[in-house]
């Protein structure tokens, strides 16, 4: 297996020592029994952890549904990070998502306001129209939403595979919305 330092741990450890190794050279440890197997392994850091356990040719269902899933929420996640509007890249991590959504609801409860100041960077500040921001709210708000419906969707298909074969089939990265002005 090529890829990040890892360690596999003889499964007949026990299990506190384990967790105390972990804890004494500061390392990840992920543990897990699946198909009559226990696979345990140790890393220096997490996605050391995540990136060897991604790569190792699991042919369990039960072991490799799950990473699966962590694939397809970090694509997710991906996708929604790079929204753009009008050609703009626009960041949409949950506090900017929070506060784009807050500028529309005060523009909403306040339709006398006609523009807002939004910080684009430390000490740099752009006026938008307030028609913009709504608009931006609305497309992103669709966005997101069409992110985390087709990735509900993908789910409910990677929870009813029925076999290695079928978990294998299903392609996370087709599918997803486009963002506003993106094409194919």
């Amino acid at each position: 297996m090529s890829g990040p330092a890892l360690t596999i741990i003889p499964s007949d450890w026990d299990t506190d020592f384990f967790l105390q190794l972990t804890t004494v050279t500061n390392s990840y440890g992920f543990d897990f029994q699946a198909d009559g197997i226990h696979f345990r392994y140790l890393a220096e850091d997490f996605d050391a952890v995540q990136a060897a356990v991604t790569n190792y040719p699991v042919q369990y269902l039960s072991v490799k549904r799950p990473l699966v899933l962590i694939d397809l929420k970090n694509y997710r996640d991906n996708k929604i990070l790079n929204f753009t509007y009008n050609g703009t890249p626009v960041p949409m991590d949950p506090e900017s998502r929070a506060n784009l959504t807050g500028a529309a609801l005060g523009l909403q409860r306040n339709p006398d306001v006609t523009q807002i100041h939004w910080k684009i960077a430390e000490g740099t500040y752009v006026a938008l129209p307030a028609a913009m921001v709504l608009d931006m709210a609305d497309q992103a708000f669709k966005f997101v939403e069409g992110c985390f419906s087709h990735e509900a969707d993908l789910a409910s298909q990677i929870n009813a595979a029925a076999d290695i074969n079928a978990l294998a089939a299903i392609d996370i990265t087709q599918g997803w919305p486009l963002y506003p002005g993106q094409t194919g």
